[in-house]
């Protein structure tokens, strides 16, 4: 009895020591990530940050990557998440993180996103009512798993493509009625909402910043015309098609694009994406970070 007590007591001081080690990789930030099962085969993945102020009452803000089909951790790391990867993978506070004021809540979303899975080739969302139903249910059981949250003032945030799920979500919330889920507002930057309207746009403000030439925009203009009536018809394929092949002309070949599409004073140095996430994919691969998050060897990418 005696030495299955000292091999017990061993095993709790080895799994303190793990988890001080894995708090202080994270800077001693109040956080949690997992899995939360939405049905066999269904799970999408989290990572919750307490905020960094008054944790039991500042609001809960939800972010989400666009893409479609890129992981929440891409802005969790280099946009407004508490962390900065170093070159020798440790981490930096970020002092302007959103969470100095809220609960911020990353999600990989839909399905199939990140860590986030499904065995059900049909569970992949194919429109924004999948995408809202989904990420509905994810929140119902969220607010289950941390209670603290129920009734708690909600925002909707994200960027890009999220430019497509905020509104869908935001209005399937709506129409629910649910008072658990206290939804305040929702912000979108730099979203793409509105494709009919935006199209055009490209073409409009890549000649005024001299990304272009009086042909090319005249060329343009026509294009996108067509762009404008095939979205009309909704014949979707058709419509991505001549829609990008009118971008591309502006943007250049996708795998080496003629500038920075998110600064265009610069060089697109890292294509396709300009810039370099590598340090993400090593940092997120650490098997200590991995034990954290609970994701086991499931596969990641950012996008």
């Amino acid at each position: 009895p005696g030495i299955i007590i000292k091999m017990k007591t061993a095993l709790f001081l080895l799994a303190l020591i793990c988890f001080a080690a894995a708090d202080d990789i994270f800077l001693g930030e109040d956080h949690e990530a997992g899995l939360i099962e939405l049905e066999k085969g269904d799970d999408m993945f989290y990572w919750l940050f307490r905020s960094r102020d008054v944790p039991e009452k500042d609001p809960l803000v939800l972010w989400l990557t666009g893409g479609p089909g890129c992981s929440s951790e891409v802005a969790l790391f280099y946009e407004n998440g508490p962390f900065i990867i170093q070159d020798d993978l440790t981490l930096e506070k970020n002092q302007f993180s959103w969470n100095e004021v809220s609960n911020l809540l990353y999600i990989d979303q839909p399905l199939g996103t990140g860590f986030s899975r499904t065995d059900k080739p049909d569970h992949y969302a194919r429109n924004e009512k999948m995408v809202a139903s989904t990420m509905y249910k994810f929140l119902t059981l969220f607010i289950e798993k941390y209670p603290e949250f129920r009734g708690r003032d909600f925002f909707i945030t994200g960027e890009s493509y999220a430019g497509h799920y905020i509104p869908a979500i935001t209005a399937y919330i709506a129409e629910q009625g649910n008072p658990d889920i206290n939804l305040v507002s929702s912000a979108i930057g730099n979203g793409l909402v509105d494709p009919y309207v935006q199209y055009p746009e490209y073409n409009k403000f890549s000649y005024e910043n001299n990304l272009i030439g009086g042909i090319h925009s005249t060329i343009l203009t026509a294009g996108f015309k067509l762009c404008q009536g095939l979205i009309w018809t909704k014949i979707w394929p058709l419509a991505l098609m001549e829609c990008q092949i009118m971008t591309t002309t502006i943007l250049g070949f996708p795998l080496s694009p003629n500038f920075n599409v998110y600064d265009i004073r610069r060089k697109c140095e890292v294509p396709p994406l300009c810039y370099d996430f590598a340090l993400l994919d090593k940092f997120i691969d650490l098997p200590e970070v991995r034990e954290f998050l609970g994701v086991g060897k499931r596969a990641w990418s950012s996008c």
